[in-house]
């Protein structure tokens, strides 16, 4: 029945059959959600119009004012149209909208019609119109030479004519014979049609109740009585015909048997056809379920379909019809410029791209943990460096996604220097360029910064390293704080516990004996405990330093063995160096904590605490708390700085360096510009919160 239906509802002419096709893609619910999808990527799509050197044809262009006319043909097609003229809307169409109806056109008709409107002398369009495909009539010689067209030609009206040169036809697919194309309904006709019929079939069963039609008879023998027989019709058919029959209750003297001659949703397995005839539209016009709002069912490895679905839908479906545009439209509209200027406008659309690109990610994911600047990282990818020789030159590594390094500058722009011994330059950045056998003698004097000291003996490289220690001690100082505070917590926490529970025996003996609150070798747990957590962070800085200052001196060269020998701890690597450094002071730190508790144990035996007085005195005694934690956190990371800083200086053969301090003090305000050795400068401490930054003087290499 569908293949002798189908002529009769297509219609045998090709305008009854576009005409068919375009309603039915309106009543089709699943085609025309795809149309509208479709439709809608093309009309967002990008696009723009080049010359033949590439460059973009806009309102800024300055070339031939005439390709402008093409530019904002394409961007406003009925601009030059009276408003009575423009369509009989009374408005007129935007380019949007006229992409919508051509996508849509073609998409179920197979054609759409392009009325170039008000030809200049030179055939060029002053506007653009969109006509429907079924108002159109070829007119074609006996040989099928197409020679013009005919607008709305219908029995008793001969129609408008329009010569061959005023109207583009757009098609989805070229026809194999004749002049119209085929579009998808006519490929889809049944499956529509289905669609189509199974709304219709579930709205009558709603209708009618849910009742089926069928066959009702007595379970055994016969209604012999004619009367009764009749007058159980009557009821019987009353009662199922009414609109409420559903809830109606219906009794009867005697079993009934009820045969149904239709089958039933269940067993027509309606459902699933629903979905296949979903799934076949939908694959037929090239659109994923995902894409229309829906959701499929999917595995657990599925987080990539909807990006797959979308790149399928913009690779078929929309690609198609673009392509289609973007040739009918550069042949029939804008080559018509090239008489004129010379060239014709190229129309490019800006498609999305769609490549993928996971196995590189993959390589990205893998190559984490290794040390590579930023735009090495971005060339895995296949993306170009950033642009910025700091930041593409910069190193980063995961550690909470922050930088390990800031980069380094490619060795251009050097300066001269003058009478440096070893030293022919210093680069942009403050990198020391040694003097190497061919060099020519470079005798332009220095600038002298602030403090009258040569910009020579005092070049800082000058990479971001107070960055680098800015930004550290930005992120890691309030987890470095919460580590200390939760050290420091414990402390408080043993040690009034003890002082509690030794109270009495503590009176006895005084304050001096320690071994009653703090035990032997609890001193030594408790420098482990708050090294433990000083550790990661003192590290990461230290390499972060070193790997930075290296980076700066990278082609400069180390010094020898016995120069750097001389430099005596400086020869130690800066990680390690920091750590030694560090303990040092984390024992210092809880041996301040011990003499504090000490005058706070000697005040409440003074004031005649109880036990619970005294431990409570202690454990909120304010060495305790959350500043003191920041206080430590911030403190160390500033030595640590400093402290890789000078030893990392020293194993490239740097002697001397010189202060970079603030004004907050006079011990600040006295060393700040002062040259220092290596080994005095590692003796040197800032006092907490300090500024203090060492720079390398090049001058003593």
């Amino acid at each position: 029945m569908t293949e002798y239906l189908l002529p009769t509802v297509l219609g045998t002419e090709p305008q009854a059959r576009m005409a068919k096709a375009l309603k039915l893609g309106m009543e089709i619910d699943w085609v025309r959600a795809a149309e509208r999808v479709i439709a809608g990527k093309i009309a967002g799509c990008g696009w723009h119009l080049e010359d033949p050197d590439g460059e973009t044809i806009d309102d800024g262009w300055t070339g031939d004012p005439l390709a402008l006319d093409a530019f904002r043909l394409l961007t406003q097609p009925q601009a030059g149209l009276p408003l009575q003229g423009a369509g009989g809307i009374g408005r007129r169409q935007s380019r949007r909208q006229q992409m919508v109806l051509l996508s849509r056109w073609i998409g179920l008709a197979g054609n759409a019609g392009y009325f170039l409107d008000l030809l200049d002398g030179n055939g060029c369009p002053h506007a653009l119109c969109t006509v429907r495909p079924d108002r159109l009539t070829p007119v074609c010689t006996e040989a099928g030479v197409l020679q013009g067209w005919v607008l709305d030609k219908r029995p008793g009206h001969a129609g408008t004519p329009i010569d061959v040169e005023e109207l583009l036809l757009l098609q989805f697919q070229p026809p194999d014979s004749g002049v119209f194309g085929v579009g998808l309904i006519e490929s889809s006709m049944a499956k529509a049609i289905n669609t189509g019929l199974i709304d219709r079939h579930y709205s009558a069963l709603l209708s009618s109740g849910g009742r089926l039609s069928g066959i009702l008879a007595p379970r055994e023998g016969a209604i012999t009585d004619d009367n009764v027989y009749h007058q159980l019709v009557r009821d019987w058919r009353n009662v199922t015909e009414q609109p409420e029959a559903a809830r109606r209750l219906q009794i009867v003297r005697a079993p009934v048997d009820f045969t149904p001659t239709v089958q039933s949703v269940g067993e027509m397995q309606i459902i699933d056809l629903m979905y296949l005839n979903r799934d076949a539209l939908l694959a037929l016009w090239g659109v994923p379920l995902s894409q229309l709002g829906g959701t499929a069912a999917s595995g657990l490895n599925s987080g990539e379909t909807r990006k797959y679905d979308e790149a399928s839908l913009w690779q078929s479906a929309v690609h198609d019809r673009l392509t289609e545009f973007r040739e009918t439209f550069q042949a029939g509209i804008l080559d018509r410029w090239e008489p004129v200027l010379g060239w014709a406008p190229t129309l490019c659309f800006d498609e999305p791209g769609f490549d993928d690109e996971l196995p590189n990610f993959d390589k990205l994911a893998k190559a984490a943990g290794t040390p590579l600047r930023n735009k090495e990282r971005r060339a895995i990818i296949g993306l170009d460096p950033f642009g910025d020789e700091l930041l593409d030159n910069a190193i980063w590594m995961p550690v909470n996604v922050v930088a390990m390094a800031m980069g380094t500058t490619e060795d251009t722009g050097r300066v001269p220097v003058g009478d440096v011994p070893g030293i022919r330059a210093v680069t942009s950045r403050g990198i020391a360029v040694p003097v190497t056998p061919g060099d020519s003698a470079l005798t332009t004097p220095a600038v002298a910064p602030r403090g009258g000291v040569p910009a020579v003996v005092a070049a800082k490289a000058d990479l971001g390293v107070r960055a680098l220690r800015e930004q550290w001690q930005e992120r890691l100082t309030p987890k470095l704080r919460d580590a200390v505070r939760a050290v420091l917590s414990t402390q408080a926490q043993s040690i009034s516990e003890r002082i509690r529970k030794n109270w009495d025996t503590i009176r006895r003996h005084g304050a001096r004996d320690e071994s009653l609150w703090l035990p032997r070798g609890e001193d030594a747990a408790m420098d482990e405990q708050l090294m433990r957590a000083l550790r990661p962070a003192l590290a990461g800085m230290a390499e972060s330093v070193e790997a930075h200052i290296s980076g700066a001196f990278e082609g400069t060269g180390k010094a020898d063995t016995q120069r750097r020998a001389a430099l005596g701890d400086a020869d130690v690597g800066a990680v390690e160096h920091v750590l030694r450094r560090g303990g040092g002071r984390i024992t210092d730190i809880n041996g301040w904590t011990r003499g504090e508790i000490r005058k706070l144990v000697a005040r409440a035996i003074e004031e005649g605490m109880s036990p619970q007085e005294a431990g409570d005195l202690v454990e909120g005694w304010a060495g305790f708390d959350e500043y003191r934690a920041e206080r430590i956190a911030r403190t160390e990371l500033m030595f640590a700085y400093n402290a890789a800083a000078l030893s990392t200086y020293g194993s490239y053969g740097v002697t001397q360096v010189q202060a970079s301090d603030g004004d907050q003090d006079e011990v600040c305000a006295d060393r700040d510009g002062r040259v220092f050795s290596i080994l005095d400068a590692q003796g040197i401490e800032d006092h907490p919160n300090g500024t203090l930054d060492w720079l390398p003087v090049i001058g003593a290499l």
